[in-house]
């Protein structure tokens, strides 16, 4: 996993922990042309959530979660929607600025490609922010019901 940003750090007051992916079905609404088409494609779809977490000193001082819906047949990702993040905890010298816009290839094709960063800065004074952070997620997602992943700071 890339630890970037380690190497601007003090290594011996920062700790990263990186959580595994975690996917999990989803129920399929069914309509008549639907319960067609899955009996000649079983389409399924799929709930998949990583998270990026920064700890100092022994304690975390932010977390950022993203989570996207998905669908496949086997063959292709046929749907990609309910693409989101999410804030998990924040340490009160950390505030969330917000998350960039999802970059993401067309579904229909063997992968889908959806990455998103977010900004977190440091202000542990009234003087102002000391440092930025800016964790990342990039979820692959494979016409073939998987999903992989690649996350850092």
């Amino acid at each position: 996993m890339d630890k970037a940003g380690l190497s601007e750090l003090d290594p011996t007051n920062t700790t990263w922990k990186f959580s595994e992916v975690e996917t999990t079905a989803a129920p399929v609404s069914k309509s008549a042309v639907l319960t067609a088409m899955m009996n000649l494609t079983s389409t399924r779809c799929w709930i998949t959530r990583a998270e990026v977490q920064k700890w100092s000193f022994a304690t975390q001082s932010f977390g950022w979660k993203r989570q996207v819906d998905w669908c496949a047949d086997g063959f292709r990702v046929t749907s990609r929607h309910r693409d989101f993040p999410s804030v998990g905890y924040v340490d009160f010298t950390y505030h969330y600025r917000g998350a960039d816009s999802i970059h993401a290839n067309d579904v229909g094709g063997w992968q889908v490609r959806s990455y998103q960063s977010a900004t977190f800065e440091q202000c542990p004074t009234h003087l102002g922010c000391t440092n930025s952070y800016r964790p990342w997620i990039e979820f692959q997602l494979h016409g073939n019901n998987t999903a992989t992943h690649a996350k850092g700071i």
